[in-house]
Formats: structure tokens, C-alpha cells, sequence
């Protein structure tokens, strides 16, 4: 999580420098792509000033995401993905379609991250697509943890206690639901670097 608050700081860092973006929010611990809590993930909200301050061409949402991509270059700890929201709430994560590539025989990861890179490589060669990318990756870092069940069990502590506090710590904790503004909001502890909790509305994400 440090190495990830580090990367993603510089990020921000980077943004705030532009003369249209106003402020951002930052989430660490968690992929809004793929909706899964992982150290090594994070996501931000880039909020920009008023339309009214943002009159010429080069301001608009589409060129900023470009200004993003090219920023990101810079940055060698990290894949960083700029997006808008879809034109369609619900019609995918950030716009357009999605594509499942699914392993029906159980093929190593390896072979799925080049069958899946070269995906990628076809569809942004079509004239009709852009921006096509992918977050599945074989080459992250795993952690594997033996739990001394029996040294736990002889200090009274519970092992599905262990768990949650390891869950957490690398990822996220549901807390319980509430209703605001008509809606059914879920909160969700998190290890953010500005704040203690994120909400998400049941179903989606925010």
C-alpha cells in the first residue's frame, strides 16, 4: 500500500498542476475496473472546473484524457488508465464495451496475458476503436500467508478473526447499508490516504 500511495501521490501531484482540474478524490486499495480490493490498485475521481472556465477546445473532457495518457508515460511504477463515464449509465465501467476472454481449458496465466496483449493489439489497430486496453496481468506480485491455525487457537484467537483483519488491511471491510437521497448506499472501510471510509451505491460503484 505505501508503494502504491507513492506512485498514485505523484499522480495526483501531476493533475493538480493543470489549469482545469479543480480537486480530486483518491481511493487507495481498490480497482473500480475490475471491482476487486488489491494493495497494489487505486482509483481517482478527477473533478474539473465549471464549463464556463473551460470555453477553448484544448479544455474539454476528451482532450484532458489525452493530456492524461501523456502525462502517465512519465510515471514507470504504473499502468495509469484515463477515462470519462460512459455516455449510457450502466452501459459498462467508463464508456463503450466490454470483452470477457475467458480460459476454457485451463491455460496458464502467461498464455492469457499474450493471447489477451495481443487482443489489444489487434482491436487498437482497428480504425473504429480506441483506447482499448486490458487489466488482467500475470506478472503481479502475490503474497502467501501460513496462518499458525494452532498457535492461534492456543492464544484464543479466532482465525476467521485473522482474516478479517487481514482483509482490511490489504483491501476493504463492508461495514452495513444506508439510505440517502432515495438510494441504498453500502460503506465500506478502506485504507485511503485522505479518508477513513468510501460509500458505493449497492450494484455500482462511485
Amino acid at each position: 500500500m505505501s508503494r502504491t500511495s507513492e506512485t498514485v501521490k505523484g499522480l495526483e501531484d501531476m493533475l493538480l498542476k493543470l489549469p482545469q482540474v479543480a480537486h480530486t478524490f483518491l481511493v487507495l486499495g481498490y480497482s473500480f475496473l475490475d471491482t476487486v480490493s488489491e494493495p497494489n490498485a487505486g482509483f481517482m475521481v478527477v473533478a474539473l472546473k465549471p464549463f464556463a472556465d473551460r470555453t477553448a477546445v484544448a479544455d474539454s473532457v476528451q482532450a484532458m484524457i489525452g493530456r492524461v495518457f501523456g502525462a502517465a508515460r512519465q510515471i514507470r511504477t504504473a499502468n495509469v488508465i484515463a477515462f470519462n463515464l460512459p455516455p449510457i449509465i450502466g452501459l459498462s465501467t467508463s464508456g463503450g464495451f466490454e470483452y470477457d476472454l475467458e480460459a476454457l481449458q485451463g491455460q496458464d496465466p502467461t498464455v492469457m496475458g499474450g493471447v489477451a496483449q495481443g487482443l489489444i493489439g489487434a482491436a487498437n489497430g482497428n480504425r473504429q476503436l480506441s483506447r482499448v486496453f486490458n487489466t488482467f496481468t500475470a506478472s503481479n506480485p502475490s503474497l502467501y500467508l501460513d496462518i499458525g491455525r494452532a498457535k492461534a487457537g492456543a492464544l484464543g484467537v479466532n482465525v476467521g478473526d485473522i482474516f478479517n483483519v487481514l482483509q482490511t488491511a490489504l483491501g476493504g471491510t463492508f461495514i452495513n447499508n444506508f439510505n440517502l437521497y432515495g438510494r441504498t448506499w453500502q460503506s465500506i472501510s478502506r485504507p485511503t490516504r485522505r479518508i477513513g471510509a468510501t460509500f458505493r451505491r449497492s450494484g455500482s460503484s462511485m
